[in-house]
């Protein structure tokens, strides 16, 4: 545990240098060690946990209006990713934000559950039944661009008052983050009810990319062991949260 926490990047969470994946079943070890160390090893665990997981919550790394995360971060701080999504991946990000979910009752923790689970049934979801593997990072031969957006695209959405709001909570830019002025979505407002307000402005601009955008390719096969993790991963979720859809 101490090895593990001394590795930590106390600024931006997670562990080491970029390229950062999201270090689920990491996390998960943490915090099944805390019963068994000092006091403030117990804290550190916490601090450390809680550290990566809201900065991934907030970075680029998740998909802020369509749910999902992306296979790693090509940056320290979260905010670009590879935009390949796995099922594994989220199959593990979904376990890891119900426990800390358990550990302390964040709101932010209980968004990114919904949030994931919802794209999977919209997204992954195979008709007979299972989901799907993967999607692709790239559209029209470009990484990315089925995710991000300039501010012109956003007023054309939501009009500009409200647009001025979503983009100055998620740092959608003129300079962009991104490719050829282009910003990836980020979570910069800290004030979790400014998010709450937004969750219709989230919806359309995620019904918009569906509509007018090429979606990524899918990888359309049924692996078991994924599977497998994804329904564990659901069963516990559906039990914690109180939703035995989610179970079903």
């Amino acid at each position: 545990a101490q090895g593990i926490c001394g590795n930590h990047d106390a600024q931006y969470g997670g562990f080491g240098a970029a390229p950062k994946f999201p270090p689920s079943m990491t996390l998960n070890f943490l915090r099944a060690l805390r019963s068994q160390v000092e006091d403030d090893s117990a804290e550190r665990i916490n601090a450390v946990c809680h550290t990566t997981l809201r900065a991934m919550a907030h970075g680029g790394l998740y998909d802020q209006f369509g749910g999902g995360f992306a296979r790693y971060s090509v940056d320290a701080h979260w905010l670009i990713p590879h935009f390949e999504k796995m099922l594994y991946d989220n199959a593990l990000l979904i376990d890891a934000y119900t426990r800390a979910w358990l550990d302390q009752q964040e709101p932010l923790y209980a968004a990114v559950v919904e949030e994931t689970v919802a794209w999977l049934e919209r997204e992954m979801s195979a008709p007979e039944g299972g989901f799907y593997a993967a999607l692709d990072a790239d559209t029209e031969g470009e990484e990315g661009r089925y995710y991000v957006w300039t501010p012109e695209e956003v007023d054309s959405v939501l009009g500009p008052s409200l647009a001025r709001e979503v983009r100055a909570a998620y740092n959608i830019t003129p300079e962009g983050n991104f490719e050829n002025g282009r910003s990836n979505p980020a979570l910069v407002e800290a004030d979790y009810s400014i998010r709450e307000t937004l969750a219709d402005a989230r919806r359309r601009l995620r019904e918009y990319r569906e509509a007018e955008r090429v979606a990524p390719g899918r990888d359309t096969k049924i692996s078991t062991m994924w599977n497998a993790m994804t329904i564990r991963a659901l069963a516990d979720a559906g039990f914690y949260f109180d939703r035995p859809e989610w179970t079903e």
